[in-house]
């Protein structure tokens, strides 16, 4: 009998070493939960800011388009040369719900999924566009991505409705932007 039991120890360890194994060691019991973007919304330095940037060229002819949006204020800007003097600044009125929406939206098009790039921001694409997308709490980076038209960069989500999104917030966004060159 002491045979049966020594040996039926020995078993339930094994299965419970697997059992551990193939769980990975999780404690059940306690459970992290995962902010939603769009509780961010409440938040009083909350902001999500979307920025084009256009090709490496002169000074002069250096184009950024920057939408920033909080549960107060959109604004847009358009920036001249590498240093961003405001050219163009527009600002909007908003409420806590629309800004809500829109970063249920985002979270809706991977806008807080990441990647690892070996490539910097900075000197990506040097003849092309290159995107950044952030959303920040007060001092929090909650989301600090980027991307480019020939890079994937760090921004895991979709850029194409990213960038809709963020443009649908300013309601003259094509007539702001219509004498605008991002290219060589």
């Amino acid at each position: 009998m002491k045979y049966f039991l020594g040996v039926l120890g020995v078993i339930l360890i094994l299965i419970l070493i697997v059992v551990l194994a193939v769980r990975g060691g999780d404690d059940t019991s306690s459970t992290e939960s995962v902010k939603r973007l769009s509780e961010y919304a409440t938040e009083a330095n909350a902001e999500a800011v979307y920025t084009q940037a256009g090709a490496i060229n002169a000074e002069e002819n250096h184009r950024i388009v920057q939408i920033t949006v909080n549960g107060s204020t959109r604004t847009f800007e358009v920036l001249d040369g590498y240093n961003g003097k405001a050219s163009v600044t527009k600002t909007y009125p908003n409420t806590t719900a629309a800004f809500e929406a829109l970063l249920a939206g985002l979270e809706q098009v991977g806008f807080s999924q990441t990647r690892k790039s070996n490539t910097s921001f900075d000197s990506v694409c040097p003849t092309g566009e290159r995107y950044s997308y952030a959303l920040n709490s007060g001092d929090e980076k909650i989301v600090d991505a980027w991307s480019a038209n020939c890079n994937k960069g760090t921004f895991g989500g979709n850029a194409h409705q990213t960038a809709r999104l963020f443009q649908a917030q300013i309601p003259d966004y094509q007539d702001l932007t219509s004498d605008v060159s991002f290219s060589l």
